[in-house]
């Protein structure tokens, strides 16, 4: 990394601005409140071993983008593009299954004058439900399908859903495929979809049919379609506006191009996008990244459209395509479904026989196992860079005269202070001066967003003959964190840099920095780490991505990997922290904290959900048991228009039965006096059942709610959850509370809770953590040695009886060794297995064992031991003979 100034360290900044006060959960003026009944859930069966395909949906050709289409960190849109399901542009395609997504409406408490939401950030909670993990296998949820299905609080998105990462980086998705291998499969038999030879396939891997073998797959590169001596790319301009055309075709990969001639196209859905630097100064500091929004195929050639926002954007697109510095990339991006196999566990430890005993039968090789999966492969179309000569290319840029060519289309720096007193750099795109990127406040591990919930860290362990020569190797993915309240304070501010906003934008837009290539660099402190240069150690073999996070593996001794796992529990420690630096061209670099620590996980840990009460206190329900509004709530919100004078509002709320009488006949006999309106339906308020969805204990020490019902806040109060004392929900278990108005409020839209958590934390679980992030396809042992022996004059002959000599002492460890000890082998020596989680958790003796003893005396008499015998540690085991 240059030498540069760096600004110092930034720790993850508080909250820039602090929301009204709430009022906090207190126990209810009874004698005594109950704590809340917790409620078991389903035990979660066993992973399953394939998943429904989530291909992504396709692009309705022809329509064009708003200024708001999909950013950095929304998927790219795909087209399935098979000779078999060629599309005109006119009939979008079939699409297949997508995620299940339910979207509520969440309030973001605005700085002081500020209005509530982040300028340019989605403000809404979105829950995704997805049929099957980004490249894993499956844990059911251990939320009831039926209810339990949001999450009481999520900020809005500002770096991909992990579930879809491998739509937006395929390349940072293979680290979460790899991180921690499915156990669970299906055979071949049972497959759907081509069979993959390997878990990462590539476009030079062959496919087979799950049922003939012999009928091959592949999936095709593409290539810039030519005519005569001229490339298929064009500046085109219609009544909407400037487009970047790009006309491709498929081949095959060199490698394969001989099989494939008698091969199949794979069914395959495809994106394509254009990638350059964007110069901060005069140097690239930055990456754009821009998706075609239209895919088409006919006859054979695939048209990718570009439809550009402004002339600034075209123009910064016609300088990348031409200068050879901006490093521009034409990405086709390619997505299949297929069977990809599920590595072998490892074999059993081999076991010692006793003498004159049989040889055990050969193990029966295992049935190949599958599982169903999407895969999405990155190809980089030629030429490399995408760049073209524009003496040589004069058509591509035909009708192009730069209008912006004196502007300054890079990045400007801003400096925004936040209400906590700290500095905050955004970055002003100079094509769309709306668009600001910022940097994350710090990287954090995840948990997954669906299954297990489990955290994204992988241990695995080799064999070895003593632990002190057994090695570790720990993995783990980080994610980028950014704190919304400061989007939203630096809002306001950073509008006073907008000269004038396009139509549908009403203030700055938010998106994650993409650092140039080789800008990057994350450090680290481990046990074992190089700390001659500084506390942290430069990994240069992790993957960093300032959008889809870090991936890094560790190879540590099993004392290292002690002290590292330790540490991952530990508030304190100074190991397993670590810094992100980025070169950001002249202006300056920045410093991003990095922290793995187990009680602070970016993910959820608390799944809900919320049912309206009635005003008996009772959660209400419709009739027929849907779940929807009954005639009771349609009468009282009806009622509650008409105090208010607004009669067409109840009538409009009405579906017939009495109460609609009751309107009609108001209306029919007008001269008749009307009594008054009765008052108004008071706010009830809504029930609400908290589950714990992760492996380890939730606990609760002080918590308070706000009902929000539209752009309203009310006060709220949570009875029948007594916090008195700490509340505990054990994994998979429930609690259900109530949150009512704190002042009497009419009845009207449903209300739902928005939760303060900052009371409520995960109580990670070491030995619960342990089983879910070790690697199940990798051994868990190491082995010690031991002496056992015993004297000669055990084999002696009794003289007062011959026939009690014992001829042969068999020793039997609980490990499954065994070993034989005689008159001319009076010793042997012994490897027996261990369990490193007792090492790694800090349990009993690693080292103990148990055995039982079998003598075998010259009459033929065997006397066994019943029990195990008491634990031993020694390294030299002495056998009592009785």
């Amino acid at each position: 990394m240059p030498n540069k100034p760096v600004p110092p360290r930034r720790p993850a900044p508080k909250p820039a601005s602090k929301p009204a006060p709430r009022p906090t959960a207190k126990p209810a003026a009874k004698p005594a409140v109950p704590k809340p009944t917790l409620k078991p859930v389903p035990k979660p069966v066993a992973r399953p071993a394939a998943t429904k395909p989530t291909m992504p949906r396709p692009t309705v050709p022809g329509a064009r983008p708003s200024i708001a289409s999909p950013n950095r960190i929304t998927r790219p849109n795909f087209l399935p593009v098979t000779k078999s399901g060629q599309t005109t542009g006119k009939t979008p395609a079939k699409a297949v299954a997508q995620p299940k997504t339910v979207v509520r409406p969440v309030i973001i408490k605005p700085p002081a004058g500020g209005k509530p939401g982040v300028p340019g950030v989605r403000d809404h909670r979105t829950v995704t439900t997805v049929p099957g993990r980004a490249g894993t296998a499956t844990a059911p949820a251990k939320v009831p399908p039926k209810v339990l299905t949001a999450t009481p609080a999520k900020p809005p998105q500002t770096t991909p859903q992990l579930n879809n990462i491998r739509f937006v980086d395929p390349n940072f998705a293979r680290n979460i495929v790899g991180l921690r291998p499915a156990t669970g499969g299906s055979p071949r038999s049972q497959m759907k979809v081509p069979i993959s030879p390997v878990p990462d396939p590539t476009d030079e891997v062959l496919f087979e049919d799950p049922v003939q073998a012999g009928k091959k797959y592949y999936l095709p590169r593409y290539k810039v379609a030519a005519q005569g001596q001229k490339y298929q790319i064009s500046f085109k301009q219609d009544d909407a506006g400037w487009s970047f055309m790009v006309n491709l075709t498929k081949f095959a990969a060199p490698s394969i191009a001989t099989a494939a001639k008698t091969a199949q196209e794979i069914d395959h859905h495809v994106a394509v996008l254009v990638r350059f630097s964007q110069m901060i100064g005069n140097q690239a500091g930055a990456q754009e990244e821009l998706s075609f929004q239209e895919v088409t195929l006919k006859n054979d050639v695939l048209t990718a459209a570009l439809h550009l926002d402004s002339l600034p954007q075209r123009d910064l697109l016609y300088q990348a395509l031409q200068d050879r510095s901006f490093g521009t990339a034409l990405v086709v991006r390619r997505a299949v479904t297929v069977a990809v196999p599920i590595p072998q566990p490892p074999a059993p430890l081999a076991i010692f026989r006793r003498p004159g005993t049989p040889p055990p039968p050969s193990p029966t090789p295992a049935v190949p196992q599958y599982r169903q999966a999407e895969r999405v492969i990155d190809e980089t179309v030629d030429p490399r860079p995408f760049v073209f000569s524009p003496s040589l290319h004069k058509y591509i840029f035909a009708g192009v005269t730069p209008e912006s060519s004196g502007e300054n289309l890079g990045l400007t720096r801003c400096e925004v202070a936040g209400t906590d007193g700290r500095t905050y750099t955004y970055y002003q795109d100079g094509a769309k001066p709306y668009v600001f990127y910022y940097l994350p406040d710090s990287f954090k591990l995840p948990r997954r967003q669906d299954g297990a919930h489990e955290p994204l860290v992988s241990a695995s362990f080799g064999q070895a003959a003593a632990a002190d020569e057994l090695k570790a190797t720990f993995s783990f993915i980080a994610v980028p964190y950014v704190d919304p309240n400061r989007l939203a304070t630096a809002g306001p501010q950073l509008k006073n840099s907008i000269s004038e906003l396009p139509k549908g934008v009403d203030g700055p837009q938010f998106e994650p920095l993409l650092a140039a290539p080789g800008k990057i660099h994350f450090s680290l402190s481990y046990p074992g780490c190089d700390t001659s240069k500084g506390p942290y150690e430069l990994r240069d073999k992790a993957s960093v991505d300032l959008r889809s996070g870090i991936h890094d593996s560790l190879q540590l001794s099993l004392a290292q990997f002690q002290s590292l796992y330790d540490a991952l529990f530990s508030p304190s420690s100074v190991l397993l922290t670590g810094k992100v630096d980025v070169d950001l061209g002249a202006d300056a670099g920045e410093e991003i904290p990095f922290s793995a620590r187990l009680n602070d996980l970016a993910g959820d840990f608390l799944a809900f959900s919320e049912d309206p009460l009635a005003a008996d206190g009772t959660t209400a329900a419709a009739p027929d048991g849907s779940g929807g509004p009954s005639m009771k709530d349609s009468l009282t919100s009806a009622l509650g228009d008409a105090a208010q004078g607004n009669v067409d509002s109840a009538v409009v709320d009405l579906v017939g039965g009495l109460a609609g009488k009751l309107f009609s006949k108001k209306k029919k006999d007008k001269k008749k006096k009307q009594p008054d309106a009765p008052p108004a339906a008071a706010e009830a308020g809504v029930q609400a059942t908290w589950q714990n969805i992760i492996e380890s204990p939730v606990e609760i020490d002080s918590l308070s709610a706000t009902l929000v019902r539209g752009e309203e806040s009310l006060p709220a109060t949570i009875d029948g959850l007594d916090l008195s004392q700490p509340v505990q929900i054990p994994p998979g278990q429930q609690i259900t509370f109530t949150i009512t108005p704190a002042d009497a409020t009419a009845a009207g839209d449903p209300v739902h809770a928005d939760y303060d958590l900052s009371g409520v934390r995960p109580v990670p679980d070491r030995e619960a953590i342990w089983n879910e992030i070790l690697d199940p396809t990798a051994p868990e042992s190491y082995l010690t040695t031991i002496t056992v022996k015993t004297p000669a004059s055990t084999f002696a002959a009794p003289a007062d009886n011959p026939g009690q000599q014992i001829v042969s002492m068999v020793v039997d460890f609980d490990s499954g060794v065994s070993t034989e000890l005689n008159s001319t082998k009076l010793e042997a020596k012994v490897d027996l297995p261990h369990p490193v989680v007792n090492f790694v958790l800090r349990k009993a003796d690693s080292g103990e064992y148990r055995y039982k003893l079998t003598l075998v005396r010259s009459s033929g008499e065997q006397t066994r031991d019943a029990d195990w015998r008491p634990p031993e540690t020694t390294t030299v085991l002495f056998p009592a003979v009785g």
